[in-house]
């Protein structure tokens, strides 16, 4: 009351005056992209009560797109973290927001202090690059106005491990973290969260041109579906490329310049506190040139989360499988699970004969649809492979399926079974929804990468969803790189224009005046990027010859070069792909 009174004196109207004017300005200070109230409210700090009425503004959101950006960087391990904090700032605090809210909800922020203090420990003993990489991409994020700490890049990297298969035992001591460890399970545990990884490789005989290759389609929760490619030329170790969740370095798949091509389906086993999957993730794709060298890190760790079935190929033309968990493992190679050719499939169970008693089925996470999916997937790739007919065009098809074979014989599809059709919505075809929400295929020889970013088919999420791949070619310059993107990109789009002007020109029947109308745009989109990119690209040359290859604002703008060409690539192949599905209809 005696507030009122005194307000209501004309000799404080010059101080109520000022008064409203320094709430105005202050409600008008915010940060480049969120304010300071929204950064506390995330950041580990168990003290922290920023999450008040009147303190929170949601930042710009950046919603997930079938059209993904690529993330150029180049020299140490904590330059490139810190040029990729830098560009994809936006999305990796997005990211971190989702991921963290479902922690807090699933364990309490002190259980998931001290674990992401435990899963640094293994990390940091294990993957010290890691750490750099966690370090420079917070600083990142920090020049660009978003308060991010370490521990927060721990628990955006480790994720899909801590969700899936924390551990219930004590911390180790050595990790230092002191108190018990809590023995609560994950919700995700008790709902329905199946894995739906299918992986598979063929090389020689098995494939068109006798080359190698590995793919996936990846599994992940639908919150993580804001994903990129990246590529990154470090200072130590080889150039890589990859397709991660923004904030990951590498997620599920990766190839370097070595030739060393590596997918992994996950596994549940006995949880153990080690070096989580995520890590394995990094360390295989920068530092291993080979399936051996990634078999002795393999084998000389501890293994944690959902490691896992790591189908690795190299450009000598070989391919295995390491199937392993947290107490056992196995190397798998063509032959071993009765394959009649040179091919390798895996899912989310152990197929080595050696390992197959040490399966974990649980309902609703590991459970008859794994089984379904490597008998499907079996069916696929051996018929391709006894053809010779394994290539690009055939992973793409397959993971495109709504079939699904059932076996008679679990580990043994030749044995006959009955296969069920188009069965969308099903956890047992490869073109999960909504699973499957990424694909990765890799021909290790040529050091070329196919992406794609959504549902297989292109029906289902993220938004913009295209069934089309981005494709590069790695190599050890960005402007070689460039060049050959170019190259690609220029192709795919004259395969488009030159299918549709011959279909003009024959008088398709299927080409009505709104068809026509339709691609005509879309080809125009597919230039439009590809102009962009090409123009960009001019820029960004001259520019490193003054700034140097290695300046933060050169790459940003290769990046912005690559990620017009991907987005023109994909434009182009949705034309290309709809002619011949009208033509053939």
């Amino acid at each position: 009351m005696r507030f009122i009174e005194t307000m209501n004196k004309p000799k404080s109207l010059a101080l109520v005056i000022m008064f409203v004017v320094l709430c105005a300005v202050g409600s008008a200070i915010t940060y480049r992209n969120v304010t300071n109230a929204t950064h506390n409210a995330i950041t580990h700090n168990p003290s922290s009560n920023r999450y008040r009425s009147g303190l929170l503004n949601v930042p710009e959101i950046h919603a997930p797109s079938g059209m993904p950006l690529v993330i150029v960087v180049s020299g140490s391990n904590y330059e490139m973290g810190y040029q990729y904090g830098l560009q994809a700032a936006p999305v990796i605090y997005q990211n971190l927001v989702l991921f963290k809210s479902r922690l807090l909800q699933a364990y309490g922020e002190e259980t998931v202090i001290k674990d992401m203090r435990v899963w640094a420990y293994y990390l940091e003993k294990y993957d010290p690059g890691l750490k750099d990489w966690l370090e420079g991409i917070r600083d990142g994020c920090r020049e660009r106005g978003f308060d991010v700490n370490y521990l927060d890049l721990v628990a955006l990297t480790c994720y899909p491990a801590e969700m899936w298969c924390r551990p219930s035992v004590p911390y180790p001591p050595e990790t230092g973290v002191m108190g018990a460890a809590s023995t609560s399970l994950s919700q995700s545990l008790t709902r329905e969260m199946p894995l739906h990884c299918t992986a598979f490789a063929a090389t020689g005989s098995a494939t068109k041109d006798g080359k190698p290759i590995v793919a996936i389609t990846k599994m992940v929760p639908t919150e993580v579906m804001q994903t990129l490619i990246l590529i990154a030329f470090p200072d130590e170790g080889y150039s890589f490329i990859a397709n991660p969740y923004a904030g990951a370095v590498v997620q599920n798949s990766g190839m370097n310049s070595a030739g060393f091509a590596w997918v992994l389906t996950a596994i549940l086993g006995p949880p153990i506190w080690g070096v989580v999957t995520e890590v394995y993730f990094h360390y295989l794709t920068q530092y291993c040139g080979s399936p051996d060298e990634a078999i002795e890190y393999l084998i000389s760790t501890p293994r944690a989360g959902v490691t896992g079935t790591f189908v690795m190929s190299a450009s000598n033309g070989s391919i295995c499988v390491f199937e392993s968990n947290s107490q056992v493992f196995a190397i798998r190679k063509p032959g071993d699970a009765g394959e009649d050719a040179p091919f390798l499939v895996q899912t989310n169970h152990f197929i080595h004969p050696e390992l197959r008693k040490h399966n974990v089925l649980v309902p609703g996470i590991v459970w008859q649809d794994s089984l379904y999916r490597y008998a499907t997937a079996w069916k696929y790739v051996s018929e391709a492979a006894r053809r010779g007919a394994i290539d690009f065009e055939f992973a793409k098809k397959m993971f495109m399926s709504d079939d699904y074979f059932e076996p008679k014989d679990w580990y043994n599809p030749e044995a006959g079974g009955q296969w069920r059709y188009n069965v969308p919505g099903s956890p047992n075809v490869l073109n999960n929804f909504p699973a499957s929400v990424a694909q990765s295929i890799f021909f290790p020889l040529d050091r070329i990468a196919y992406f794609q970013v959504g549902t297989p088919s292109g029906i289902g999420l993220p938004a913009g969803a295209t069934g089309e791949y981005v494709k590069f070619q790695l190599t050890n310059d960005i402007v070689t790189l460039v060049s050959k993107a170019d190259e690609i990109t220029f192709g795919l789009y004259s395969e488009a224009r030159n299918l549709f002007q011959a279909e003009l020109n024959r008088k398709a029947p299927y080409l009505t005046d709104s068809v026509i109308q339709s691609i005509k745009e879309m080809l125009d989109k597919a230039m439009l990027e590809y102009e962009h990119g090409m123009i960009k690209a001019a820029h960004a040359y001259l520019a490193m010859r003054n700034l140097g290859s290695k300046a933060p604002d050169v790459l940003a703008l290769w990046s912005e070069v690559l990620t017009h060409y991907a987005h023109a690539q994909l434009y182009a192949q949705m034309v290309t792909t709809r002619l011949k599905n009208l033509r053939a209809s």
